[in-house]
């Protein structure tokens, strides 16, 4: 997908924030801060109308169906990273 960070990557960030921010601010109120956050997580909102149909090399590559399988396995790989995101906030 186009100018897309994947969500490993993504976690990779947040866990490189979280261990630049605890000597700032402290362990417990890195945790606090952590633990009080909202999490927003999107995933494939625009990829039809941005990364297929907009995209002519998309739509050479994929059908719309194919482009829908594609779309769900990056789906299958959010869905599995969630917990994790769970579990990084509760530490």
């Amino acid at each position: 997908m186009l100018g897309v960070i994947s969500m490993s990557k993504q976690l990779e960030y947040f866990k490189e924030y979280r261990t630049k921010l605890e000597p700032a601010i402290g362990k417990r109120r890195t945790k606090n801060l952590i633990n009080k956050a909202g999490f927003i997580v999107s995933a494939g909102t625009n990829d039809f109308v941005i990364n297929y149909f907009a995209t002519p090399i998309r739509q050479q590559s994929y059908t719309v169906s194919g482009y829908q399988q594609f779309l769900m396995q990056h789906v299958q790989q959010f869905v599995q990273v969630c917990p994790l995101l769970q579990s990084l906030s509760k530490r």
